[in-house]
């Protein structure tokens, strides 16, 4: 089951540059998942996760944390995970300086990390994987186009000018995880109302990237996120369907958000 907490938020999309007056974020800015898993008629709350977005220096520079950490609950006995995404980022451009994937799922523990370099209109990713053990592996590799770390790509889309998409357009979304590129597509698939655990009814934009197969997810569109059709453009609901049952994580708590959230609709009494 390794990678399962941070490969299920893992929100991969494509790019597009913003200015930091236009951020939908903010540091200060937390959204708390309720993640459950769902086999057949089945369902249980099995993991909680934090996307967190704070004030950060690299290199004398003003820069963004970026970071996603997903742990089990003590109640879901089937596998315990402690995974997190983070990334620095600058402040004015989100292009990442910095990336890491910490895996930690029982007896199982790596940290991959990875130092963005750019010069002449070329893009260095230096990639080192440690284990208990200490380093395993470290590599090099230079790229003509631009790749983003998966963390900063979610924000990127989230500055995107929806209005200037078109409904079922495919749009290209490369970004490298670990010591591999991927150059796959997300496709936005319109708008729609989603009613959370806790009764809250937002209007949502949806999008569904394209997925590499892998131990846990099929190949194609096997991933569904709904973000906040407001400026915040917040995700707020996530699918994923597994080759055994699905992952559902919804927001239960946003902290810090930017801009007032408009697209709630209203909120049904439990």
């Amino acid at each position: 089951m390794k990678k399962i907490g941070v490969i299920v938020f893992a929100l991969i999309f494509s790019l597009q540059s913003a200015n930091a007056q236009e951020f939908s974020f903010q540091p200060g800015e937390n959204i708390q998942y309720n993640v459950s898993f769902t086999l057949g008629f089945i369902s249980v709350k099995a993991a909680q996760a934090n996307l967190i977005t704070s004030s950060a220096q690299y290199e004398g520079k003003d820069a963004l944390k970026l970071e996603l950490a997903a742990k089990t609950i003590k109640a879901f006995k089937s596998f315990n995970i402690r995974d997190t995404l983070r990334a620095v980022v600058d402040a004015n451009t989100l292009e990442t300086y910095y990336a890491q994937q910490q895996t930690h799922e029982d007896d199982y523990y790596s940290s991959t990390q990875t130092q963005f370099s750019r010069n002449n209109g070329k893009l260095t990713a230096s990639v080192k994987k440690y284990k208990r053990s200490g380093l395993v592996r470290d590599t090099v590799m230079t790229f003509s186009k631009k790749y983003y770390d998966v963390i900063s790509i979610l924000y990127n889309i989230r500055n995107v000018n929806i209005d200037k998409l078109t409904v079922n357009k495919k749009y290209p979304m490369p970004f490298l995880f670990a010591f591999e590129p991927y150059d796959l597509y997300w496709r936005y698939a319109g708008k729609e109302k989603v009613t959370l655990k806790n009764g809250e009814t937002y209007n949502c934009i949806k999008i569904c990237p394209n997925m590499v197969e892998g131990s846990l997810f099929g190949k194609g569109e096997v991933m569904t996120i709904y973000m906040t059709d407001d400026e915040n453009h917040i995700p707020i609901y996530i699918e994923a369907k597994l080759k055994i049952g699905s992952i559902k994580a919804y927001a239960e708590s946003i902290k810090g958000n930017k801009y007032p959230l408009k697209s709630f609709v209203a909120k049904t009494k439990k």
